[in-house]
């Protein structure tokens, strides 16, 4: 956990290589790597899939979905988190779906390019460190939402939230 909790927003293809590498000090192979991420993948899948939503976030969308373009671009399997969004029946409200095996800041860098957009006119919401250092490498506007992942009074200058219900606030 003194791994997994600073470096949340990692894939978990990193997360499962440190364990083994640096925690176990066992080889691992790319077939047990995959092995491993299928069982992960199975039980995160189920249990986000059963969560609540963070708090204002499907009013927010759907008061919203015609203001501003919503993606998502995370660290998890890119595939796993469009099978959740469209289960939780979301995905209608994001023009993409980015994850892994793509690193977080290629997809976001990647995204900005093909869209077209001015950084100047986009903001990103994250809950770790690796989402804030996404934002800030891509020059974009950044704002933390405390999930307990980290503290973000600890990072200078920072803005954040507690949940997504006071984001039209924030916005505006």
């Amino acid at each position: 956990m003194e791994y997994v909790r600073p470096n949340g927003g990692i894939s978990r293809y990193k997360k499962i290589r440190y364990f083994y590498e640096e925690i176990l000090q066992e080889p691992l192979s790319k077939s047990k790597c995959n092995a491993v991420a299928m069982d992960y993948s199975r039980i995160v899948k189920n249990k986000i899939i059963k969560a609540p939503f963070v708090k204002g976030a499907l009013r927010f969308f759907e008061e919203n979905k015609n203001s501003y373009n919503f993606s998502i671009i995370s660290g998890s399997d890119q595939k796993e988190l469009q099978d959740i969004c469209r289960e939780k029946k979301i995905d209608k409200y994001f023009c993409e779906i980015l994850g892994s095996p793509t690193e977080k800041n290629e997809n976001l860098s990647n995204f900005l390019e093909r869209k077209g957009l001015e950084k100047r006119k986009c903001l990103y919401i994250g809950d770790s460190i690796n989402d804030y250092n996404a934002a800030k490498e891509n020059e974009l506007s950044f704002l933390g939402r405390q999930s307990g992942l980290i503290d973000w009074k600890e990072i200078p200058e920072t803005d954040y939230i507690e949940n997504l219900s006071c984001l039209t606030e924030y916005l505006t």
